[in-house]
């Protein structure tokens, strides 16, 4: 989702950002999609798809649910963080 944007206008500084931090967040996204946080985070990005065809037309509602995204992001990082380690351990003799 984040890299089409980025993709779209690859002339735009801000989405140079953007795809960049896709990339580098791709492995923690995909922790978060196979945890128990699975849910909420389809949800999200359902509600951020939805609303991007929109962009033009209500910038400011795709930035609400681009920013909503975000911070559900940013809440599940500490816990996958957190069962991310705990297996790394476990794996461990």
């Amino acid at each position: 989702m984040f890299a089409v944007m980025a993709q779209g206008s690859s002339s735009c500084e801000l989405c140079q950002i953007i795809e960049k931090f896709c990339f580098d967040s791709h492995p923690l996204r995909m922790e978060i999609a196979a945890s128990e946080l699975s849910p909420g985070f389809e949800g999200s990005l359902a509600r951020l798809t939805e609303v991007m065809p929109h962009f033009g037309k209500t910038p400011d509602v795709v930035k609400s649910a681009l920013m909503n995204h975000l911070d559900f992001e940013e809440r599940a990082i500490p816990g996958v963080l957190q069962e991310l380690s705990s297996r790394r351990l476990a794996s461990f003799p």
